[in-house]
């Protein structure tokens, strides 16, 4: 999943998009070689009817319904780029919180602040490595499985604001889940749902200033998707990760 984003993000309105590009020598891919490397033997087998873009679409379809997520419709017929240097700025900065999300989520690749909410909720799967980015732990406990446990765990937990090592000279921050458990956010993550301007450092309990809950249409977003069984989270995610998928490329084809 980390892959496919990274590869369709750095759409531009021009350039860019989910091409099979990304900038490995940029800080914000650091760990994807390994992933680059173990599809590259799919990659090699279906040359002349999948592009490497198409590979990496799949596997990250394929990663989510093997989650228990959503079935997503398969389109290919996605051209893959040679080169993408210097693109790698183009990810979002977690630092930066909300304003990283609407930079880049909604100014730039023109999704909905819902549809930006649901494509956030793909962080319920697998974790983050500090040799890789910086920020250690996983979003949830069970991150095997595709549900809507981001938002009610965002929501319905407690989540206390720490600082950590300097990665590659940049800063790092990370909001530490209930105790003993091995769970993080970040700042884009919890600014998705609360107002971290201001100085506070927790939700949900502890010390310290409390962030308020935030007033837009990524915290109604959160609200609705961790209301329910997951359902509405679901639905979602479906369409706007097609269109993701979809950035850069025009004449998709779909495989039913």
């Amino acid at each position: 999943m980390r892959l496919a984003f990274h590869d369709a993000a750095d759409y531009n309105g021009v350039t860019g998009g989910a091409d099979g590009c990304v900038d490995l020598t940029a800080v914000q891919n650091k760990g994807l070689q390994t992933v680059v490397l173990s599809l590259a033997p799919v990659v090699a087998s279906v040359a002349g009817v999948l592009s490497q873009a198409d590979v990496w679409a799949l596997a990250a379809s394929v990663a989510v319904q093997s989650a228990g997520g959503p079935n997503l419709p398969f389109h290919f017929g996605r051209r893959a780029a040679t080169s993408c240097s210097g693109t790698g700025n183009l990810m979002p900065d977690a630092e930066q919180g909300l304003a990283a999300i609407t930079t880049v989520f909604t100014t730039r690749l023109n999704f909905t602040q819902r549809e930006t909410a649901a494509l956030m909720g793909a962080h319920v799967l697998g974790r983050a490595l500090s040799n890789n980015s910086g920020y250690n732990g996983q979003w949830v406990p069970r991150n095997d499985r595709f549900t809507n446990g981001f938002f009610v765990d965002l929501v319905g937990k407690g989540w206390n604001k720490q600082a950590q090592p300097s990665f590659n000279g940049l800063t790092r921050t990370q909001w530490s889940g209930p105790p003993g458990s091995g769970t993080i956010m970040l700042n884009t993550d919890i600014s998705l749902a609360f107002d971290i301007n201001g100085g506070c450092t927790h939700v949900g309990g502890g010390g310290g200033p409390a962030c308020p809950r935030s007033v837009n249409g990524f915290s109604s977003a959160v609200t609705e998707f961790a209301g329910d069984d997951g359902t509405a989270f679901l639905l979602a995610f479906g369409p706007a990760f097609a269109r993701l998928m979809a950035l850069g490329s025009s004449g998709l084809v779909s495989v039913n």
